[in-house]
């Protein structure tokens, strides 16, 4: 988590070691998380000179915990995600693009080329553009969509 400035961090970092040495189990870190937000939560009513739950605390401490599992996602799951997904392939056509299309696969009736859009020949004219087949040239009124995507 980057916006802890550097050097408010060793003494952080010591107490939270000395703390981790002591967990035996992931219930244990559970415990010490949860406990930390319930202690932030307690302080903040004491603040405010009331004892009695508050929305609104109660609603940042959600935050605190939801803020630290996206964090953690973002910077530890995600990249390894994309990297598993480069490696071996996505799950899915859901998953296949970074820019969130879907490829399709087309057919020239023509031809009988089967192609993706990544494939298509763009000819751009003086007042329209019109997409070609990359095999024999055919306008895209002579293609049939594949219903398999790739």
């Amino acid at each position: 988590m980057p916006y802890i400035l550097k050097e408010e961090r060793p003494l952080k970092d010591k107490i939270i070691d000395e703390l981790f040495v002591q967990c035996e189990s992931k219930g244990d870190i559970n415990y010490c998380i949860t406990r930390l937000v319930h202690l932030w939560a307690i302080e903040q009513m004491k603040k405010i000179k009331s004892l009695t739950k508050k929305y609104d605390i109660l609603n940042d401490a959600y935050g605190i915990m939801c803020s630290a599992a996206a964090e953690f996602y973002a910077a530890v799951v995600l990249p390894y995600e994309r990297l598993k997904r480069k490696q071996n392939g996505p799950v899915s056509q859901l998953d296949a693009t970074d820019d969130g299309r879907l490829k399709v696969k087309w057919e020239c009736k023509k031809c009988g080329r089967i192609f993706t859009d990544d494939e298509v020949v763009e000819v751009i004219g003086s007042e329209i553009s019109y997409y070609q087949c990359p095999k024999c040239g055919a306008d895209s009124k002579d293609w049939v969509q594949d219903l398999q995507f790739t």
